[in-house]
């Protein structure tokens, strides 16, 4: 018994030595990140900041200055996470993917958001459904209109898009959607063609008129001027 009791107080004194070790070296491992960090600026400086991409809209001088923020801190504690996050408040910024390259550098490519439609009078939504707010959308006046009194939803932009494609495949051109507050669904065509949805299964009703419009004749099509699909079992033509 007296020799089963020693044993088991060695293992113990055993065990607690290894404890008291762990931690040591768990001390000294704290200590020396300390002092890298302190020193890890003038041992392995950021010397060059280089900005990668194809920029139409954004300024890369204001995206470098925000890089120029961080040249001289080291190269392993730089604070990456920062950087992308004040590089994002960009509008037009879509990505950001930095890169730490030895022994002296820091690789940022950013890309840029693809603008698809326009939001009402102030928003852009690119061709990812990402809704931001440029400093202006003058200059996009051009692209289509997305006009609707409601929040904005995946659902409605995916809509679009299919009536877009459907109607390119017959040779038009979507170039404003509304949604009214009764959420009723308006299109108007480049050709000045408008066409009413209503709010009853909307989607459903274009594409059964999007299947007949071919059927109606180039005559009729070509005087086309207004669309009614609110009928539950038909539809109603005005020509111009």
């Amino acid at each position: 018994m007296v020799a089963t009791h020693t044993q088991d107080n060695k293992v113990k004194a055993s065990a607690q030595l290894s404890n008291l070790n762990i931690g040591w070296v768990s001390v000294l491992v704290v200590i020396l990140l300390l002092v890298f960090s302190k020193f890890s600026a003038s041992i392995l400086p950021v010397r060059h900041l280089l900005l990668d991409g194809k920029f139409q809209y954004t300024e890369p001088k204001e995206l470098q200055s925000v890089l120029d923020q961080f040249s001289g801190s080291g190269l392993l504690t730089v604070d990456l996470l920062k950087m992308q996050s004040e590089l994002e408040q960009f509008p037009w910024v879509r990505s950001v993917d930095i890169e730490r390259v030895w022994p002296d550098r820091i690789r940022v490519n950013i890309i840029e958001k693809n603008p698809y439609l326009r939001l009402g009078s102030d928003k852009i939504i690119s061709v990812d459904g990402i809704v931001f707010s440029p400093e202006s959308t003058h200059n996009f006046s051009e692209l289509p209109l997305l006009d609707i009194n409601r929040v904005f939803t995946p659902e409605l932009f995916q809509a679009y898009r299919e009536m877009e494609y459907l109607l390119a495949n017959t040779g038009y051109e979507l170039k404003q959607f509304q949604v009214n507050k009764q959420g009723e669904w308006t299109l108007d065509l480049a050709n000045n063609i408008h066409i009413a949805l209503g709010r009853n299964n909307p989607l459903s009703s274009f594409k059964r008129f999007v299947a007949i419009l071919p059927h109606l004749g180039n005559d009729r099509i070509n005087k086309l001027k207004s669309i009614d699909l609110r009928y539950e079992n038909g539809f109603a033509i005005g020509y111009k």
